[in-house]
């Protein structure tokens, strides 16, 4: 006999698995409601891949398998309408947009058409700004969901030596034991708004300058 047990959804195309299939090409066809899939693969007797057909309306169908004459009992599979995913930035930088991983568009997304379910969006980096978090979202079927990147603007701190030498330069932000060593020579580099304090690591036949508080605005 043959058996459904169950249809996972990537996109178009499904994975069904069930028992009693033909491996051989064209001997296994599904049926969703009266609408015939196309593309049917068949890679074991329990496995097969197959394209979902357009459905009339979001709801639920049966899927049926027939081999030879033989017909299964139907299993459940759910049509749905696409939600809407609206993303931006804030304020509007150029950053890559990621959803569940696909690169999608620069600066912001305008009303995607995304499966109803849980999504993750992700942006790249924008040089002088901090990056915001992931954010997992909920897409509603039918439904625009907006997502907000907001960028923290950073400022920037540039040191020299003078005369200009190899001293490493080290920058402590405030109320951290760690400092951050930076380049020799000198910096010019974007670091978040706050105070900081600049170090200097000695030079052979100098004496190195002691080191320097710096308050650093965004922008």
């Amino acid at each position: 006999g043959i058996a459904l047990r169950k249809t996972t959804r990537p996109c178009v195309q499904v994975t069904i698995t069930g028992s009693g299939f033909s491996t051989t090409a064209g001997a296994t066809s599904f049926n969703f409601g009266p609408n015939a899939a196309t593309s049917v693969t068949c890679s074991s007797a329990t496995t097969c891949t197959a394209v979902v057909p357009s459905g009339a309306s979001a709801g639920t169908v049966g899927v049926t398998a027939t081999v030879a004459s033989a017909n299964s009992a139907p299993a459940n599979f759910t049509y749905y309408n696409p939600g809407l995913l609206r993303v931006t930035t804030s304020p509007a930088v150029a950053s890559q947009v990621t959803v569940d991983g696909a690169i999608s568009d620069t600066w912001g997304l305008n009303w995607a058409k995304e499966p109803p379910g849980e999504h993750t969006v992700c942006f790249s980096a924008v040089q002088g700004f901090a990056t915001p978090p992931c954010q997992d979202v909920m897409v509603t079927s039918g439904e625009t969901t907006t997502v907000t990147g907001t960028f923290i603007q950073h400022g920037y701190i540039q040191v020299q030596t003078s005369p200009p030498v190899a001293a490493e330069v080290t920058v402590t932000a405030s109320g951290s034991s760690s400092p951050s060593a930076m380049d020799d020579w000198g910096v010019y580099t974007d670091v978040a708004a706050g105070s900081y304090t600049v170090c200097f690591l000695a030079v052979a036949g100098y004496d190195p300058p002691p080191c320097q508080p710096a308050t650093v605005s965004a922008g």
